[in-house]
């Protein structure tokens, strides 16, 4: 993890043993101080789970979690853990880092409406080298989220993979046609999902 912030940072020396962890997590720490960085991101923060595994194991290297302790209560950053609902069981893995989470806050799928809409416009206005502007009507809004039940990385996958058919085949824009193509492609013939191109 020191090393993740250290490559985040873009500082020069990454790397190093166990020996030198201590130094390089002052550095992480001096780093977020001058950057003036308020807020940290941890994906997949679920993984800290795994601390409980490694415990026995390693007695000289500080865990994860106590990292993370420190990196608050030493810098004052913000700090913001995504990941699944095994967070909730934070407290058997470190309950200090537990008693700091102020919020918790679970993301579900979006439904099928107007913020499902408004996520694929802001897709559609963000690419800049392929059309996307298929994936703004509302037939196409609601066959995508028939596909992908409003699951952003399911949704991502396929508009992806649509993107590559689209363009394999000559076209300098996404459409149907090549959704279609892109949903056999990404689910395969034998998913129990309804395909949402087929009449």
């Amino acid at each position: 993890m020191v090393g993740a912030f250290l490559r985040a940072y873009r500082y020069p020396f990454k790397y190093g043993g166990s020996a030198t962890v201590y130094a390089r997590t002052g550095i992480v720490f001096d780093l977020v101080r001058e950057k003036g960085t308020r807020l940290i991101f941890v994906d997949e923060a679920h993984n800290l789970m795994r601390q409980l595994k490694r415990r026995d194991q390693i007695d000289d290297e500080p865990e994860a979690t106590d990292l993370l302790r420190e990196l608050i209560d030493t810098t004052k950053v913000s700090l913001v853990m995504a990941g699944t609902d095994l967070l909730d069981r934070l407290h058997s893995v470190d309950y200090h880092l537990n008693d700091r989470v102020t919020v918790r806050h679970a993301l579900g799928h979006f439904d099928a409406g107007a913020k499902w809409r408004g996520f694929l416009r802001a897709m559609y206005k963000k690419a800049q080298s392929f059309d996307l502007a298929v994936i703004d009507s509302k037939e196409e809004a609601d066959r995508l989220h028939a596909a992908t039940a409003g699951n952003p990385r399911s949704l991502k996958r396929l508009v992806t993979e649509g993107v590559l058919v689209a363009a394999d085949g000559g076209k300098a824009a996404l459409d149907t046609e090549s959704l279609a193509k892109a949903f056999q492609i990404v689910f395969g013939s034998d998913t129990l999902m309804r395909n949402p191109y087929v009449g």
